[in-house]
Parts: C-alpha cells; sequence; structure tokens
C-alpha cells in the first residue's frame, strides 16, 4: 500500500466529517457549502495521478462519494435549516386612501418597539413616524 493512497484515505475521513458538519451547520450559506464542495473535488483531483494504485472498485466508491457529497452541497444552498413555522408576521400594511396610501402599524407591535427601543430608534428605522409640523 503506498503512503500516498494511505494519506488521500485519511484526508477522505477529514473531508467526510467536514462535509457532514457543514451540510448540518451551513444550510443555505452559499459560501461555506461552495468551499466545502471545493475541497472535496480538490481531493478528487489530488487522488487522479494516483488512480493506479487504487483498487478498482475504491476509487470508483470516491468518485461517487465525491460526486454525491458536491450534489447534496448543492441542494443544501436552497434551503434554510429553519423553516418558518408560521406565516410572515405583518407589523405594517398600506391602506388606500384616495390619495397617497397611510401605512398602518400594529398597535401591539408599535408599544413593544417603543418600549424596547424609543421614539428616537424608531424614527431612523421607519421614517414615517416623524412628525410632520
Amino acid at each position: 500500500m503506498s503512503e500516498q493512497v494511505e494519506n488521500l484515505r485519511i484526508a477522505y475521513q477529514i473531508l467526510e466529517r467536514n462535509f457532514i458538519r457543514t451540510l448540518r451547520t451551513q444550510r443555505g450559506d452559499s459560501a461555506q457549502l461552495t468551499i466545502q464542495a471545493n475541497e472535496a473535488l480538490h481531493l478528487l483531483q489530488a487522488a487522479e495521478p494516483h488512480r493506479t494504485s487504487f483498487e478498482a472498485s475504491e476509487y470508483a466508491i470516491l468518485q461517487q462519494s465525491v460526486a454525491a457529497m458536491v450534489n447534496e452541497l448543492d441542494q443544501a444552498r436552497h434551503l434554510s435549516s429553519d423553516p418558518p413555522d408560521e406565516p410572515h408576521l405583518v407589523v405594517a400594511r398600506r391602506v388606500a386612501t384616495g390619495g397617497r396610501p397611510r401605512v398602518e402599524i400594529d398597535p401591539q407591535v408599535l408599544r413593544e418597539a417603543l418600549n424596547l427601543r424609543g421614539t428616537t430608534h424608531l424614527v431612523s428605522v421607519v421614517p414615517q413616524l416623524r412628525s410632520k409640523k
């Protein structure tokens, strides 16, 4: 057994562990998932010159495993680890008045926001709250 093949096997074990961790913790994070996919492809590229040192079946499994990893990482880009349980929270809505539409903010949400941040901060976030003189 060549030392290069043994090193590639160890590298694959590390890659597999990192792949599992990345898949569990980075769903939807395209940059991190791309980095992990590139690492998988890099391992396969590093194994290519030593192809004849592997048994044919072992090298085929390596190719299939890396392809499966890259496929799963690509699919994970479009997923979120925490999908919403309920519809989006609506805190404000536009009301047609026949002229310029009025923005109505849910009074309960506005009350909580004022308690948490105060008027000064909310005006910088929601300019419609600024008093007109």
